[in-house]
């Protein structure tokens, strides 16, 4: 079983419940696509997030199980930032939806005006 860092996953509920309650006023556009249940995905999508991501259906449905999600941006492999690219997704909206800042230490966050959501 995973284990997961408490400071992180509150932070990430905080930045969550905020896109939930604020969508318009959020610097960054949801991945509609990564909220979607698989099984409405196309047929395309579900292939590369397979193929390309690692993903299969529960490590879908359920956000956090996949190991890809772990990773920032940065450390996807050229295939892997390629299948992410395919299904929308860019360095800035994968660190924060998917990897939700995990891969950056403090001083990242500092540098990239994130740090206070987890202040």
């Amino acid at each position: 079983m995973k284990s997961y860092n408490k400071p992180l996953l509150s932070a990430a509920t905080t930045i969550l419940a905020h896109i939930a309650t604020s969508d318009a006023t959020f610097p960054l556009k949801k991945p509609d696509i990564r909220y979607s249940p698989w099984q409405e995905l196309n047929s395309t999508s579900q292939e590369v997030a397979e193929t390309k991501l690692g993903y299969i259906p529960i490590t879908w449905n359920v956000h956090g199980l996949a190991d890809i999600e772990d990773n920032g941006w940065w450390q996807l492999t050229q295939d892997e930032a390629q299948g992410a690219t395919q299904l929308g997704w860019d360095e800035a909206t994968w660190d924060c939806f998917i990897d939700h800042y995990g891969s950056y230490d403090w001083s990242e966050l500092v540098e990239n005006n994130i740090s206070d959501a987890y202040e």
